[in-house]
């Protein structure tokens, strides 16, 4: 049988290739409002005190679940991500 059907982490880098690459604020039709609602659902991410911001070398796939609850809790929707295809 050879390992035929065995997960190995080779398998699991190709199974979990996909995932956020990006995530940034786009204020061109609309501005943040500093809700906080980012930062309450998402600390690792998203920071917020005069601005909203978007922490930098933080593993998106981490939080990928709580990003989207932002994007999609988002009042003024300015909160974009890229996801690996």
């Amino acid at each position: 049988m050879g390992g035929q059907g065995k997960i190995t982490n080779r398998n699991l880098m190709s199974i979990n290739n996909k995932g956020i690459t990006r995530v940034w604020l786009d204020e061109k039709k609309k501005r943040c409002i500093i809700c906080g609602l980012c930062e309450l659902i998402s600390p690792e991410v998203f920071l917020v005190a005069k601005t909203m911001t978007v922490k930098k070398n933080v593993d998106y796939n981490l939080f990928a679940a709580q990003i989207k609850d932002a994007v999609e809790g988002c009042p003024q929707n300015v909160i974009k991500i890229e996801e690996r295809k």
